[in-house]
């Protein structure tokens, strides 16, 4: 299940991950507008993001995908 593998190699804290790929979700296409809420990244990393989410080869998650990720997301900033 992969839809913006990428991101891990970028967002390397776990609790700045799990919430940035709650923002993230399911989007395509130009990601900027989702990326206007993320307040806690630097912008150079809201910049790599960008770059590298619009070269990835990710597919799309299916509805049952992304709501185990969001499940899991949830957990990880739950437990912190």
């Amino acid at each position: 299940m992969e839809k913006f593998s990428e991101l891990e190699s970028i967002i390397l804290n776990p609790i700045d991950f799990a919430r940035t790929v709650k923002v993230i979700g399911n989007a395509s296409g130009d990601i900027s507008r989702h990326l206007e809420q993320i307040n806690w990244l630097p912008n150079s990393t809201l910049m790599s993001v960008t770059v590298s989410f619009s070269a990835s080869t990710g597919r799309q998650l299916t509805e049952k995908e992304l709501a185990e990720v969001i499940k899991h997301c949830d957990e990880v900033i739950r437990l912190d």
